[in-house]
């Protein structure tokens, strides 16, 4: 409980777990609906993951010297928003749209996520008190995921009910890029900026 009782880590708590809900929602389904919905090969979308992957690494010292002389609020805010519009560029249920933007959106959604990352990480470690570290970045980590866990699970029961009502991922979308909106204005900007 000590760690909740802690105001400064209770807003990157907050922070950080609202977030990963929101992003939860839509993120874990990408794949399915390329796959299943658009028929693009999974190879592709290896490809795209690649990309992101290489957006994360070629910023992060970008973004490592900017939290350094800037500070991390700003920063996790930034690249929160950036991160919030990236599902509405998905709307469009059409794979040669798709596999036009996707391979820029995923490059560009890394180097986005790598400043999210390393703001985020530099608040949690400048709300950890001497001696109390690993108490505090465990349950950072296990709210962190509950979160996660349950923002899937309403992204998977909206992605069922969109489907059956024949508006499928694309609804999805919207309503999860709405969802990161939301979490990053009235969340993520108040508790760190």
């Amino acid at each position: 409980v000590e760690p909740f009782r802690d105001a400064h880590f209770r807003g990157v708590l907050l922070a950080g777990g609202i977030f990963n809900a929101a992003l939860q929602v839509s993120s874990p389904y990408f794949a399915y609906y390329f796959t299943r919905d658009l028929g693009i090969p999974m190879s592709r979308i290896a490809t795209w993951t690649l990309l992101f992957n290489l957006g994360c690494f070629a910023a992060s010292a970008f973004w490592g010297r900017r939290v350094d002389r800037r500070g991390s609020g700003g920063v996790a805010v930034l690249a929160a928003y950036a991160m919030a519009v990236s599902p509405l560029i998905y709307g469009l249920p059409y794979a040669g749209w798709v596999n036009a933007v996707a391979p820029f959106e995923f490059f560009t959604n890394g180097i986005f996520q790598s400043g999210y990352t390393l703001a985020i990480y530099t608040l949690q470690l400048g709300a950890l008190p001497a001696g109390r570290s690993t108490l505090y970045l465990s349950v950072y980590f296990a709210f962190s995921g509950l979160c996660g866990f349950l923002g899937t699970l309403l992204g998977g029961s909206m992605l069922e009910v969109f489907m059956q009502i024949g508006a499928g991922f694309p609804a999805l979308c919207a309503v999860g890029a709405l969802i990161r909106l939301a979490a990053v204005r009235f969340a993520v900007t108040p508790l760190l900026d």
